[in-house]
C-alpha cells in the first residue's frame, strides 16, 4: 500500500486539509441588541423571548464555550461561543439575566468612544429621523452640498406605513422614497470621519425635528457599568475601536489609533489585558496585523463560516443570528457543519 510519500503532492495536500477541517469545529454567534425596535432595517435586534429560546437550544443541543477558548483551539466539538458588537445597554439590561440563568458567557465588543454614555449611536438617529412616522420637510439637502433628495409624496409616513415596513432591511429594495433616502444617506455617512458624520447626523436630527435627547433604549453600555462588570463571569469585553469608523478607508496612523486606543480604554477599565477585538463592518483588511502587533490574541469578522483548527485567529468568522426560532438556528449550525 502506498504511504503518503508516495501520494502525488496534491493528494496529500488534500488529505492534510481534510484531516485538519475534520477536527473539532466551533462557531461564534454574532449578535447586536436583544430589544424590540419599531424599526430594524440593520437586522440588529433580536426579541428577548427569541433570544431566551435561542440561549436554552444553545445549552441543550451544543456546548456552549468562551470565545478565548475557541480562539486557542482548546474548544470541543460542537462548540459555540456568543457575541455582540457595538455594546448596547440591552445586552446588560436584558441579555446578562438570560445568559446567567443559563450558565452561559458571552462576550461585548465595545465602542470606547460611546462609553460616556450621553449619545446614540449615529445609525440608530439616522432610522429615528427617517423610518419613524410623522411629516418631514420634502426635501433633504446635506448643508456641506454632498448629497440632496427629494422625499415626494414619502415626506408623510403613516403608523400604519411604518409598522407594515417594519421587518424592511437595508440591503433589499427600498419600498417608498423614504426609505431609499436612508439607505443613501447611510452609505454617505457610514464613509465619513467621526467629527463629520457627528455633525451632519446632528443637523439632520433638527431637520427631522425628533428629540436631542436619545431614547434611552438605544444607549450604549456606559464606562461605569462596565468597570462594575469587569470581575462579572457572565460577560467578557473585547474591543470594537474607539469611533466605529470604516477602518479601510483611514490613514495607517488612524487605524493604529483606533484600534490600539481601543484597547487601551478598555484596559483602563478593566484592568486585565483586553484580548478580542472585533472589526467594524467585518472587514480586515489592511487591519488584520495591526489587530495582532497592538497585542490582540483573536479578531472577528462577518464573515459566515465555523471556525476551524485552520482558521486565521485574527480572521475568525461568525454566524450572525437574527430574530428567528431557536430551531432556525440549530438548522443554519447544523447546515455549516457544526
Amino acid at each position: 500500500m502506498n504511504g503518503p510519500r508516495d501520494r502525488p503532492a496534491g493528494v496529500v495536500a488534500r488529505f492534510r486539509h481534510w484531516r485538519h477541517r475534520s477536527r473539532p469545529k466551533a462557531a461564534i454567534l454574532r449578535y447586536h441588541r436583544v430589544a424590540d425596535l419599531p424599526a430594524d432595517p440593520f437586522d440588529h435586534a433580536v426579541s428577548p423571548e427569541r433570544f431566551a429560546e435561542q440561549i436554552a437550544m444553545v445549552r441543550d443541543r451544543f456546548v456552549p464555550t468562551p470565545l478565548r477558548t475557541i480562539a486557542e483551539r482548546r474548544h470541543p466539538p460542537r462548540a459555540v461561543a456568543i457575541t455582540f458588537d457595538d455594546g448596547y445597554r440591552d445586552v446588560l439590561d436584558i441579555a446578562h439575566p438570560i445568559l446567567a440563568a443559563a450558565g452561559l458567557t458571552a462576550t461585548a465588543f465595545l465602542v470606547t468612544g460611546m462609553l460616556d454614555g450621553a449619545r446614540a449611536f449615529w445609525w440608530d438617529t439616522l432610522v429615528r429621523a427617517l423610518l419613524e412616522p410623522g411629516r418631514l420637510p420634502d426635501r433633504l439637502t446635506l448643508p456641506d452640498g454632498t448629497g440632496s433628495w427629494s422625499l415626494g409624496s414619502a415626506a408623510r409616513l403613516e403608523p400604519a406605513d411604518a409598522a407594515r415596513f417594519r421587518g424592511w432591511n437595508w440591503r433589499v429594495e427600498a419600498p417608498t422614497e423614504r426609505h431609499r433616502v436612508f439607505r443613501a444617506v447611510h452609505d454617505l455617512l457610514k464613509e465619513r470621519s467621526d467629527p463629520e458624520r457627528t455633525a451632519l447626523v446632528d443637523w439632520i436630527r433638527q431637520w427631522a425635528e425628533i428629540d436631542a435627547a436619545p431614547r434611552p433604549t438605544d444607549l450604549p453600555l456606559t464606562a461605569a457599568a462596565v468597570t462594575r462588570l469587569r470581575d462579572d463571569p457572565t460577560l467578557a469585553f473585547g474591543a470594537h475601536t474607539v469611533s466605529h469608523p470604516t477602518l479601510t478607508g483611514l490613514t495607517p496612523t488612524r487605524r493604529r489609533e483606533e484600534i490600539a486606543g481601543a484597547k487601551a480604554a478598555l484596559e483602563s477599565l478593566l484592568h486585565h489585558p483586553v484580548t478580542s477585538f472585533a472589526y467594524p463592518y467585518g472587514r480586515a483588511a489592511r487591519s488584520r496585523d495591526m489587530v495582532e502587533a497592538a497585542g490582540y490574541r483573536c479578531a472577528c469578522t462577518t464573515g459566515c463560516d465555523l471556525v476551524f483548527p485552520d482558521s486565521d485567529p485574527y480572521r475568525l468568522p461568525r454566524v450572525f443570528v437574527g430574530n428567528w426560532p431557536a430551531s432556525t438556528l440549530e438548522r443554519h449550525l447544523e447546515a455549516l457543519g457544526l
